[in-house]
């Protein structure tokens, strides 16, 4: 199976630059604003079809999506929004949406 799996990029070590004065502002902005703009949306929309890791050539999957911090992040978000809708789609595959 995972031989069949297309590979999505991920970031590696080198990738990763270190954060200027401006980018971190930036990047605080951003991430500041996520409660916002996710409280505004519609529904929730979780896409995590089985796919390769692009460098570390494991299985990514809702499973793996469910440990990611940002991810979390975004479902507590949508968790307290105040006015969100119980509509949560979870995208499992290119044929199974649950």
């Amino acid at each position: 199976q995972a031989n069949q799996l297309q590979k999505v990029p991920g970031l590696g070590g080198t990738q990763i630059a270190e954060a200027t004065d401006d980018a971190g502002r930036s990047r605080m902005s951003a991430i500041s604003s996520m409660p916002a703009y996710i409280s505004n949306c519609k529904m929730f929309i979780i896409a995590a079809p089985p796919c390769m890791h692009q460098d570390t050539e494991e299985i990514c999957d809702f499973s793996t999506w469910y440990k990611r911090g940002w991810c979390l992040f975004e479902l507590a978000c949508w968790s307290l929004a105040p006015e969100r809708s119980d509509d949560i789609v979870l995208v499992k595959s290119d044929t199974t949406i649950a």
